[in-house]
């Protein structure tokens, strides 16, 4: 079987992909595997040519005559491996058993006639005896190479290597490429551990919404729950009677700041924290001071957020935001609602003057941090003020995923603190599988 395989660089079959109309997205497997759908040659996109031997022919030989003229070199073997080896891809289970069958099956043939070889010289230094049988000293059968130990030994070495690297191969996972997100896409998750500690600017926005008389410097804040985020499908209503092409399909309608209807990708996050534990800290009591205390009050509780945000899919600006959210703490209950319009979002001047600094709060939409780059190890990047690093492959339950960690270049240059964050990415999701800020 012929494994679809190419010796191509990413960037090179992307370009093929922009020439021929085709999506650059997904893992290398899948390009190749789209361009070969439209009709490409395999050699365009360096691939070897299909070979038609089987399994049968290759065993028939291994029992044939050995005086056979076809003749197989480990040399060569070897060479085509390790020219192949560095850009060697597995993207389905399958191929990865036809490769280890290929394995095994060269492998057997090969030593088969090596120790045949051995042995025939062998039996060159030993005296010649009468009526021994031509066909007894060079025709071996499978069996009888199998029952001798030297044999064995070497089939068996061969075949743990390929076992080893069946294993590391099929363990490890590929470079790709972040897919954007579409319409419907929606993904739950589990907070645990929750931390946050703020001061400043960003406590002043919390105090604004509490309606509280106390003047508070400081919030930390623990707590745990679950939340979910998704992409809202819109329906055919939304371009209904607007001559509007069917691409547009999952879009809705929403009013900016100014009352005007626009088109817009909806987006939907909701946060409920079944633990919340407060801590707050005021001004110092110590007369003409201005510094923030370190004794706190707290109290526990619970929260829900619900967060929806409304993008241009023109120019991609934010046309607004919106919170739904109440607030449980000991006896006390509130709700409320924050509406935002333009840039900037609930965070207002803060995301203004830092852009992506809302990140923190949200799980990390990949294709929009990390662009169309192919995720593998080492490389590294900047976006909306965040520079990432691919660090390697991590292992996160029992699944292998790219480990990336990111800070946030503006607010450690500012001088305003750090905003550091470490997530976990595959190509299967298109929002981090865990993140740590």
């Amino acid at each position: 079987m012929t494994q679809d395989v190419s010796s191509l660089t990413v960037k090179a079959l992307k370009q093929i992909c922009q020439t021929h109309g085709v999506s650059v997205s997904g893992k290398k497997s899948e390009i190749v595997q789209r361009l070969l759908e439209i009709g490409l040659p395999r050699s365009l996109l360096g691939l070897e040519p299909i070979e038609t031997s089987s399994f049968t022919e290759e065993r028939e030989t291994l029992q044939g005559d050995q005086e056979s003229e076809e003749e197989i070199s480990i040399d060569d073997d070897i060479d085509e491996d390790s020219t192949v080896n560095d850009n060697f891809e597995f993207s389905r289970t399958s191929e990865v058993e036809d490769f280890e069958n290929t394995m095994v099956l060269d492998a057997e043939v090969i030593d088969a006639e090596i120790i045949e070889a051995e042995i025939f010289d062998t039996k060159e230094n030993q005296p010649i005896k009468e009526k021994v049988s031509e066909s007894a000293t060079t025709h071996w059968t499978l069996t009888d190479q199998l029952k001798n130990p030297k044999f064995s030994a070497v089939l068996i070495t061969i075949l743990l290597a390929g076992g080893g690297w069946y294993w590391y191969a099929a363990s490890q996972i590929e470079p790709f490429t972040p897919d954007a997100l579409r319409y419907g896409d929606r993904m739950e998750y589990t907070i645990s551990n929750g931390g946050l500690d703020v001061s400043g600017e960003f406590v002043d926005i919390v105090v604004e919404q509490l309606n509280v008389d106390e003047e508070i410097c400081r919030l930390r804040l623990a707590f745990s729950g679950t939340g979910s985020t998704s992409v809202t499908q819109g329906d055919a209503n939304q371009i209904a009677n607007e001559g509007l092409s069917d691409d547009l399909l999952g879009v809705v309608r929403t009013k900016g700041g100014l009352g005007l209807d626009w088109l817009a990708v909806e987006k939907k996050t909701t946060m409920e924290m079944s633990t919340l534990d407060i801590q707050r800290h005021s001004i110092s009591s110590i007369p003409g001071s201005t510094a923030c205390s370190d004794l706190s009050v707290g109290g526990q509780g619970r929260a829900s957020l619900a967060t929806t945000s409304w993008t241009e899919i023109g120019e991609r600006d934010v046309l607004a935001t919106q919170l739904d959210w109440t607030f449980e703490l000991d006896d006390t209950y509130r709700q409320g609602q924050v509406t935002s319009y333009g840039v900037g979002g609930l965070l207002g001047a803060i995301e203004s003057l830092l852009p992506g600094i809302a990140m923190v709060l949200n799980p990390i939409e990949l294709n929009q941090l990390l662009g169309d780059d192919l995720i593998e190890t080492g490389v590294s990047g900047e976006k909306l003020g965040w520079v990432w690093n691919v660090l390697g492959p991590d292992e996160i339950g029992g699944t292998q995923m790219f480990k990336i960690s990111a800070y946030h270049e503006e607010v450690r240059d500012l001088c305003l603190g750090y905003a550091n964050i470490i997530f976990w990415v595959d190509g299967d999701s298109p929002w981090a599988v865990q993140q740590e800020v």
